[in-house]
């Protein structure tokens, strides 16, 4: 059923918009409650809001590391897998992020306008040019500043204002700062902030147990020792181009060759990744169930710094993609097989439980029920090497079922096994402690606004201990 919004010129006058979209009820609503409580413009808690740098970027460590849309993830300004910008001092004194900052992402399409994440890192960085850096007065916390943007009230304040053009959406500085935020109690401030720090805590003691288990991975297969040969001329010999069934010269470029020697000459023996693992080939075609609601998992999902499923798409069986097809169990282990996409790999938590996968993703099962173990391995540089090998195709180069019986896997004792696969599942643990206590502060302002501070604050309570 239609619905349809009657509002005066003055209106369309005094906010310099036509456009129908910004005037839904539901936005009109919002207006009454601001007016009713008084809302004040982000501006009046601002002490500086400005845009980042337009420059040229490399993926080669020169320069400053920079900050950019996909550095910001559920609410937090997080070094992933970032880029770099080559700048003088004067520039990075200009652009360089403090802690506490709050970066703002601008122009995107129209799903990503408005993703927001506070700073909390403790090196140097500064940011690209579709980013907003605010910071904030001593009134308010930059961390409630940050929640409220993330929460449904802030999301609807910037899709209203977000202007759409062709596959791209934008939010300027000063729509930013015209977005208006209720007047909060200092209590509820305090409350927040604590739960902003708790979280990122979280954040930083999963990251931790990571790397600990990455580095224990790489000193139990001697990788100080691995020696990469990266000559760009070679020769093959015929034999082995035949047994191969490849005649594309990258198949055999000698840094592979490199990295199965290191394998095979392995203390403690080798064996093949299929010996490992098992493929799972289990699938489900949703459109059969056009009503029921599914989660989709595909590789945007993906946190592959630690190898978690960070979010997914609810969608009801009859609007599935057509590559909505892997079906997923928990602890499987889900890789890309996609080539430019090997670091996508995660394990299937227990929410996440019969969800459904991307066909872009294998589908693997431990058989000796060790998933963060497997999850290390796939990580790491001697199977994404392998895999880099055994890609073929030519408009999507992609690896085969039938390839995986091609990659190798050292043979690790059982104790360091046993050590790498309990940091994994530990570090697993804290990401979703720390995911689950930004949304409570989310929920824990939204009911402050529509409710009051003592069921915000009860709310609070019975959420975390």
């Amino acid at each position: 059923m239609a619905s349809v919004s009657v509002v005066p010129t003055s209106l369309l006058v005094r906010q310099k918009r036509c456009d129908a979209e910004y005037y839904q009820k539901k936005y009109l609503e919002y207006d009454k409650l601001m007016d009713k409580n008084n809302w004040l413009p982000l501006k009046k808690y601002f002490t500086s809001c400005d845009y980042g740098i337009s420059i040229k970027m490399n993926e080669d460590s020169k320069g400053e590391k920079i900050f950019r849309m996909d550095d910001l993830k559920k609410g937090f300004a997080v070094d992933y897998n970032m880029k770099y910008a080559d700048v003088d001092q004067n520039t990075v004194n200009r652009y360089e992020v403090k802690y506490n900052d709050v970066l703002f992402n601008r122009v995107n399409s129209e799903e990503f306008v408005g993703r927001t994440g506070i700073f909390k890192l403790k090196k140097k960085y500064i940011f690209a040019s579709y980013l907003v850096r605010v910071k904030a007065n001593s009134s308010i916390t930059p961390d409630v500043i940050n929640i409220f943007l993330n929460c449904k009230f802030g999301k609807s304040s910037i899709k209203r204002l977000s202007r759409r053009a062709v596959n791209q959406a934008n939010v300027n500085a000063q729509e930013l700062k015209s977005i208006r935020i209720p007047n909060i109690t200092k209590k509820i401030i305090t409350n927040l902030t604590n739960l902003s720090n708790m979280s990122w805590d979280f954040y930083e003691k999963s990251n931790l147990l990571y790397d600990k288990a990455e580095k224990l991975l790489l000193h139990a297969l001697n990788f100080k020792k691995l020696k990469i040969n990266n000559d760009i001329t070679f020769s093959e010999k015929y034999k082995n181009v035949v047994a191969s069934g490849r005649i594309d010269a990258e198949h055999f470029m000698p840094k592979y060759k490199s990295i199965t020697s290191h394998i095979k000459n392995y203390s403690n023996g080798y064996k093949r990744l299929i010996d490992f693992i098992s493929v799972s080939k289990e699938k489900i075609d949703p459109k059969l169930n056009p009503a029921k609601e599914i989660k989709y998992v595909e590789l945007s999902d993906i946190n592959h710094l630690v190898g978690t499923i960070e979010s997914s798409s609810e969608i009801q069986g009859k609007f599935a993609p057509s590559r909505a097809r892997m079906l997923l169990n928990e602890n499987d282990i889900i890789v890309s097989s996609v080539e430019g996409s090997f670091n996508k790999s995660a394990i299937v938590p227990d929410e996440f439980n019969k969800s459904v996968g991307s066909t872009g993703f294998f589908v693997f099962k431990s058989k000796q029920n060790q998933p963060g173990y497997v999850l290390a391995l796939i990580k790491s540089i001697f199977f994404k090497e392998q895999m880099h090998r055994e890609a073929s195709g030519t408009i999507l180069t992609a690896v085969s079922d039938k390839s995986l019986k091609n990659i190798l896997i050292p043979i690790l004792p059982n104790k360091t096994v046993n050590e790498i696969n309990k940091l994994i599942i530990e570090s697993h643990k804290f990401q979703k402690k720390a995911l689950k206590i930004f949304n409570v502060a989310k929920t824990a302002l939204e009911i402050y606004i529509e409710k009051n501070e003592s069921l915000s604050l009860e709310y609070i309570r019975k959420n975390i201990k």
